[in-house]
């Protein structure tokens, strides 16, 4: 065991492997659990910019459902908007990716939190169903 924090010590200092950790937001836990659920997916999220502190991804086909319907009870679709969280700080923002204004469609690789899930954002009303994502692109 010796040797091998040695050795995991020098190729940290040489450049070959680097070490990444990432603070964990208490806020975020507040009354959740962050276990995963086992099955990773790949989805295709739109991000739909409500002018608050909720969830903002839909799917293209939850988008057309929902504005399909009347919209005055927001409540009744609020399961259809998720959150997007990366898994750790390497990994593309979302809205780094989004060049056009119009068309704010990306694919996301990653697993959901088996529990909705605060994201710390100031004015949060209630957790939502969170996507842990590994990798986004266009």
């Amino acid at each position: 065991m010796k040797y091998s924090l040695i050795i995991i010590f020098a190729l940290h200092f040489s450049g070959l492997i680097e070490v990444v950790s990432q603070p964990i937001d208490t806020e975020v836990t507040k009354t959740n659990t962050m276990k995963l659920e086992t099955d990773t997916i790949s989805v295709t999220l739109e991000y739909y910019g409500w002018g608050c502190p909720c969830p903002q991804w839909i799917t293209p086909e939850n988008k057309i459902i929902y504005e399909s319907k009347d919209q005055s009870d927001t409540n009744r679709f609020s399961d259809m908007f998720w959150h997007v969280r990366p898994a750790n700080t390497m990994l593309d923002d979302p809205f780094d990716l989004m060049g056009d204004l119009e068309h704010l469609v990306l694919e996301f690789t990653g697993q959901f939190y088996s529990q909705p899930q605060y994201l710390g954002i100031e004015g949060e009303q209630k957790p939502a169903k969170t996507l842990l994502y590994y990798s986004v692109k266009k």
